[in-house]
């Protein structure tokens, strides 16, 4: 699917909704998460890798950064642990 906005997401679907595994790359930042989306949400096990070379691999609840996972800037691990709601805890 490309949408108006050049957005590209490539997976699988249900319903007309992201649902399973897929990617979506964002135009206007070049991010791109790849992993486990359900009803048009990141949620399950995924990566979000940002365009400056930061990666986020880990666990993801209604779109955030939520359970165990991993920041990993250019190569090397900065913090791992747990996430509630896109935050560190």
């Amino acid at each position: 699917m490309i949408y108006p906005d050049g957005d590209v997401y490539f997976g699988q679907w249900s319903q007309g909704k992201k649902q399973g595994t897929g990617q979506y790359t964002w135009s206007c930042n070049e991010s791109t998460y790849t992993g486990d989306f359900v009803a048009d949400k990141k949620q399950g096990k995924g990566k979000f890798f940002y365009k400056d070379g930061r990666i986020f691999d880990g666990d993801w609840h209604n779109d955030n950064m939520h359970g165990k996972g991993v920041w990993i800037t250019k190569g090397c691990v900065v913090q791992t642990g747990e996430w509630i709601d896109g935050k560190k805890v």
